[in-house]
């Protein structure tokens, strides 16, 4: 009987040992993860976070400012070339030439959203993430949002450096 109690004990210490390292995990994965992808400089955030638009080009944003996935990094692809990668609380700009676009986003699944873009305007799309088949592979999603729903999210969000 004192056996049996012990183990239980045992297994009860083990489990509470266990919620902790994964709780310490969880908590340093939001708090580090803007560090897994290469940060452009302060001011060059900081003027894209005014919003800026060339009247004869459009600026496209791209930003994930979801908790899932903290700890992955997600490649994301313009018009089937590199653009960067995101991580939490990212986001990836660059200046386009009117007309239509194709951005890929890379992970467990690949998805594609083709955008329109319109001289002297903005395109936000955000980069979501959900539980994938594999933890460390999340599904992605992409989706174009409203002007007011994308100057928040990258006001949230801290510009990625690109190539």
């Amino acid at each position: 009987m004192v056996q049996a109690s012990q183990y239980r004990l045992a297994l009860f210490h083990g489990s509470l040992q266990v919620k902790k390292l994964i709780a310490a995990l969880v908590l340093g994965a939001g708090l580090t993860g803007c560090s897994l992808v290469p940060l452009a400089e302060t001011p060059r955030d900081a003027e894209l976070k005014t919003f800026p638009v060339a009247p004869d080009s459009a600026g496209l944003y791209i930003f994930r400012n979801d908790a899932v996935g903290a700890l992955v990094r997600v490649e994301v692809k313009l018009n089937g070339e590199p653009l960067g990668r995101t991580a939490t609380q990212t986001y990836l700009y660059r200046q386009l030439a009117p007309g239509k676009h194709k951005i890929e986003s890379v992970s467990e699944n690949d998805e594609t959203l083709e955008i329109d873009a319109k001289a002297g305007t903005l395109v936000f799309v955000r980069q979501d993430l959900t539980l994938g088949t594999y933890p460390m592979f999340p599904a992605t999603r992409l989706q174009q949002v409203s002007e007011e729903e994308g100057k928040k999210g990258v006001l949230e969000s801290r510009l990625v450096k690109q190539r």
